[in-house]
C-alpha cells in the first residue's frame, strides 16, 4: 500500500506481503491458486481492509485505480469468478463492509506497464511481496508492519543492506518515483463531486491512498 498526501505529495503508508494459499494460516483469505489474478483480488481486498480498519477518514469516499479488469469486476459484482470463488466473497464482504459505513468507492482503470508512479510503485512492492519478509498487511482483528500506519518505508529501507539481495535492490529503488498521473486525473474527476477525496492506486495487493 502506497498512500500519499497532497500537498505536497509525501508518502504516508505501503503495504506488501505473499499470496497465502495455506488455509491453516491466519493470513488464508480463501485464495486457492497463486495467480496473478489472485495477487489483484488480494491486493483489492487488502486496500478496503485498510479502508474498513485503518483508515479514519470514513467519510471521504474513495477512488479505487486498478489494472486488472477481471479483478475489479469480479469483486464488485459485474462479473462472476471462475476460480478462488471463496477469495472473491471475502473481497465483497469488504467492499459492502466498506459502503456499509456510508463511503462511496469509485473504480477507475489505469493500464499497467503505462510508467505511472503509482502503477509502477504498487509492482515493485509486488516483488517484496515475493522475498521472505519482513511484510506489512492487514488481517481480520490485526496486521504486521509499521508501514500500514503510515511513515514505515523509512523505516524499512533502514533494514535494507546491499546483502539483502531482492529486498535491498527493491529499496535502493525507491526514490525513483514518476508522476502520479493516473490518481491526479482521477482525483481532478471527483474533486468536482466531493470536498475531499481518497485515491486508492493498487496493483497486486498495493494501494496508493492520497486526501
Amino acid at each position: 500500500m502506497h498512500v500519499l498526501g497532497v500537498p505536497p505529495p509525501a508518502v504516508r503508508a505501503e503495504m506488501w506481503g505473499p499470496v497465502v494459499i495455506d488455509d491453516d494460516s491466519i493470513w488464508f483469505c480463501g485464495a486457492t491458486r497463486g495467480t496473478n489474478n489472485t495477487g489483484e483480488i488480494i491486493g483489492i481486498g487488502q486496500a478496503l481492509m485498510w479502508l474498513r480498519d485503518v483508515d479514519d477518514a470514513t467519510d471521504i469516499p474513495a477512488i479505487m485505480l486498478f489494472d486488472s479488469c477481471y479483478a475489479a469486476n469480479v469483486v464488485t459484482g459485474r462479473w462472476q469468478p471462475n476460480a478462488n470463488v471463496a477469495l472473491v466473497e471475502w473481497a465483497r464482504k469488504l467492499l459492502a463492509d466498506v459502503e456499509a459505513t456510508g463511503r462511496t468507492v469509485h473504480w477507475v482503470h489505469v493500464k499497467g506497464h503505462s510508467a505511472d508512479g503509482g502503477n509502477d510503485r504498487a509492482d515493485e512492492l509486488v516483488q517484496w511481496g515475493k522475498t521472505g519478509g519482513p511484510y506489512c498487511r492487514v488481517r481480520e482483528g490485526g496486521g504486521e508492519g509499521e508501514a500500514r500506519y503510515g511513515a514505515a518505508t523509512t523505516a524499512a529501507l533502514a533494514t535494507a543492506t546491499e546483502g539483502d539481495s531482492a529486498m535491498g535492490q527493491i529499496y535502493g529503488s525507491v526514490p525513483a518515483r514518476r508522476s502520479f498521473g493516473a490518481a491526479n486525473a482521477a482525483l481532478n474527476v471527483f474533486n468536482s463531486l466531493s470536498a475531499g477525496v481518497n485515491v486508492c492506486v493498487l496493483s497486486n495487493g498495493v494501494l496508493l491512498e492520497r486526501q
